[in-house]
């Protein structure tokens, strides 16, 4: 028989840090919880530029720590990559700023540049497995109080809120909705997606999607089951568990995995179902018990199933859905697949991927995706080859690793865990793993609230109290759940090749969800791939590494303050300013107070031009402008030159944008209607054409064109686009987007006019014109 060669051991970090590195433990777990408190699923969301500022202000304070203190870095060979993708992405990014949205461009950039960061500082912060351990457990603790806070919202939290909106008269809700930004008219895409947020029943905690909280969940769902097999089948383990803590891991594990059947996330439902098995096979010793694990996880899934058919949330659409959700994914693929193909290099940028998708949507596609749902099209569609094939590359050298790892370990063959009693707070007067993530982790609870209300996001309210769902709520169950897993962290087995099938379980469902931009899921991946990725500090690389890294942060950080974090901060001041001054406009043009009412209108006009100066890239500012300028001229407080030169430069911040060309067709058909200067319906014309070039095939831009030609007295063309509209209309059998639900005859009317009811439908209104041409 063939001799077995030991593999050569390599050199891991001492079992207990240095101080300064507990210091930076809690910054790190400070960092990792309020990146996946803050929803950002909305890319380039200018709550990202918070997130990249706390990771660089972090970043900061690693450099200084390793400066002050001599320490050696953690250097590998591949590391290299990292940052040729980076470059990559800003070269890609800057190739593309001038077609699309510059702000999100810039936002997403700089959050793919600042991800590596987050890779960098895990591996070097978490160098002993006692501090891997205890992130790990703060993570899964926190997945279940996030869990529990997506039960609430549920049971409790949702019904009470659509039954206090459905109370509300029709004037109370358009009031309502026009405080929070939401255009009342039935007939705006802002109040459909409003109706079906609010319809729907998927609970999504404090994620901006249901899709991305079953993600997260589901990666640390199968990083759970190591500990759980630890702590409630004794695996291992020579000192016994609580009945209590067993009690509680098991009702965490169940609310965490009934968290993820309300999401109704199927393509989670299956990676938690191929990674938990996975994970239990490969972790449970002997063979009967890894059965008799199966069958229980089988068993789990059942009564869960069954309690989700009980309460309504899973029904016979779930599946028979299926199938139609298959079929919109795949139309989704097609269409990034033809994206890549025009754009395979450099990508078309982070951010701007939803802006370019209309050019390629499919008529029978359901909506305008921010993502294709596919997480390997997304980064090449976005980011481009290189950063692409890096990134995957990457990926299949540690899957790789961890076959050689699950090698070795069957045979070397288990070992018995050494057990010391260690103190849970303070060693030598120092913080222990386990007392530096719960300080982070519990600090950022209350921060996370502070920056959601600092950025004006919505901060969910508990019914019985008047506090926030995340300390009433998601910090008491995190911080028990962290508590009762201390016994793992101080004696329990880890293993690095966890990590990966984690971070296989999260790629089967992005594979299907999408997501993998988004700050809290892309964090995920690149803190289990640093955890999984144990090398030992590399002799001598203190200098040149040392550098390399203040010369980035030289350079990084005031590029990203000067031309994101300070125009953002000094632009939402303004806007605010803006939104001020017309408030007090309408409470004076109410009362006919005239004077008071023109002072508002121009300190309302003076912000906004101080928001476009301060930020030149952002397309929001010019369109309240273009608004405005309408608005001004036709009460003689303005010009038309002036409505013109704001109406030039709203397109000219976001040209790619169908919404923006259908919004400047519609002021300036507003003009056409009050001067019946033909120069203005030709420039409705011209924008509406350009619309249908940037959404070939959407049924309503075609309406819309049609509906203009009409009025310029252009009967062929208006027939030819009125047939095409109809044509594109009868491909898709989305009930509320077809031309029967929308209006076009009312397009004329400005923004801040609400249409009157029972108007003729944009379908009526193509047979008719269709009719009368042929006539």
């Amino acid at each position: 028989m063939a001799r077995s060669r030991k593999r050569p051991t390599r050199p891991v970090a001492a079992p207990i840090a240095e101080p300064q590195g507990h210091w930076m433990l809690v910054a790190f777990t400070f960092l990792l919880t309020v990146t996946t408190l803050l929803p950002t699923e909305t890319i380039g969301d200018d709550s990202l530029s918070l997130l990249v500022l706390l990771w660089l202000l972090g970043g900061s304070i690693w450099i200084y720590v390793h400066w002050k203190h001599q320490r050696d870095f953690i250097v590998g060979r591949l590391d290299w990559w990292w940052a040729v993708a980076a470059l990559f992405v800003l070269i890609g990014a800057i190739s593309n700023m001038a077609h699309g949205d510059a702000r999100r461009g810039f936002n997403a950039t700089f959050a793919w540049c600042v991800y590596p960061l987050v890779f960098f500082m895990a591996r070097d912060v978490l160098r002993c497995q006692t501090s891997k351990k205890a992130v790990a457990a703060w993570m899964i603790a926190l997945a279940v109080g996030l869990s529990s806070c997506g039960l609430y919202q549920y049971f409790v939290g949702m019904p009470a809120f659509r039954a206090e909106f459905g109370a509300l008269s029709h004037v109370e809700e358009a009031s309502a909705l026009t405080e929070i930004g939401i255009n009342p008219d039935a007939s705006s895409a802002e109040y459909k997606q409003f109706l079906d947020r609010l319809e729907s029943t998927e609970p999504y905690s404090t994620f901006g999607l249901a899709n991305s909280l079953a993600g997260f969940l589901v990666s640390w769902s199968v990083m759970a089951v190591p500990a759980i097999v630890f702590l409630v089948l004794g695996t291992g383990s020579t000192k016994p568990t609580t009945s209590v803590s067993k009690w509680f891991l098991l009702g965490g594990a169940a609310i965490v995995a009934m968290c993820i059947v309300l999401t109704k996330s199927r393509s989670a439902w299956l990676a938690l179902a191929a990674g938990g098995l996975a994970m239990s096979w490969l972790t449970v010793r002997p063979t009967r018990r890894k059965w008799t694990l199966v069958l229980g996880a089988f068993g789990l899934a059942v009564i869960l199933m069954a309690v989700g058919v009980a309460v309504g949330a899973v029904d016979s659409q779930v599946l028979t859905e299926a199938r139609v959700s298959m079929a919109y994914r795949l139309q989704y693929w097609r269409a990034t697949l033809n994206m890549i193909q025009d754009h395979w290099f450099f990508g078309v940028g982070a951010g701007n991927f939803q802006s370019y998708y209309t050019q390629y949507k499919w008529p029978q596609a359901s909506e305008v995706v921010a993502d294709p749902h596919q997480f390997l099209l997304e980064l090449w569609a976005t980011l481009g080859l290189v950063p692409f094939v890096c990134i995957v590359a990457y990926f299949g050298r540690r899957l790789v690793d961890a076959r050689q790892d699950m090698r070795a370990r069957e045979t070397e063959g288990p070992k018995e865990p050494i057990v010391t009693e260690s103190p849970v707070w303070t060693i030598g007067g120092r913080l222990t793993p386990f007392a530096a993530v719960l300080c982070g982790g519990v600090a950022a609870c209350f921060v996370s609230v502070l920056c959601r209300l600092a950025f004006q996001q919505n901060v969910e309210m508990s019914t019985a109290l008047l506090l926030p769902v995340v300390w009433v709520i998601v910090l008491p169950i995190s911080m028990f759940t962290f508590w009762h897993l201390r016994s793992w962290i101080t004696h329990g087995p880890w293993c690095r090749w966890w990590c990966l099938v984690a971070v296989g379980a999260l790629a089967i469902n992005l594979s299907a969800a999408g997501g993998i931009s988004y700050a809290a899921v892309a964090v995920t991946i690149w803190l289990l791939l640093a955890m999984s990725d144990e090398r030992a500090p590399a002799e001598g690389s203190g200098r040149w590494s040392l550098v390399a890294l203040v010369g980035l942060a030289l350079v990084f950080t005031p590029w990203f303050t000067l031309t994101t974090l300070h125009p953002i901060l000094q632009r939402r001041g303004h806007l605010l300013e803006f939104r001020r001054h017309m408030d007090n406009f309408q409470v004076a043009h109410s009362v006919d107070d005239m004077a008071t009412s023109h002072r508002h209108w121009n300190q309302a006009d003076t912000s906004l031009q101080a928001a476009i100066r301060a930020d030149e890239k952002s397309p929001v500012p010019p369109r309240f402008l273009a608004v405005l300028s309408l608005r001004k001229w036709g009460a003689d407080q303005g010009s038309e030159e002036t409505f013109r030169e704001a109406l030039d430069l709203m397109v000219s911040k976001d040209p790619l944008a169908q919404r923006t060309r259908f919004l400047a067709a519609k002021l300036a058909l507003a003009a056409y209607t009050e001067t019946e200067d033909p120069g203005w319906l030709d420039r409705v014309i011209r924008e509406l054409a350009q619309g249908v070039e940037l959404y070939p095939n959407d049924a309503m831009s075609h309406a819309r064109l049609a509906w203009s030609y009409h009025l310029a007295d252009r009967d062929p063309e208006a027939e030819i686009a009125a047939d095409t509209a109809l044509r594109l209309d009868a491909k898709h059998d989305h009930i509320e987007r077809k031309l029967a639900r929308q209006h076009v005859v009312f397009l004329h009317l400005p923004p801040w006019e609400l249409p009157p009811p029972n108007r003729t439908s944009a379908e009526q209104t193509m047979q008719q014109l269709r009719i009368s041409s042929r006539d």
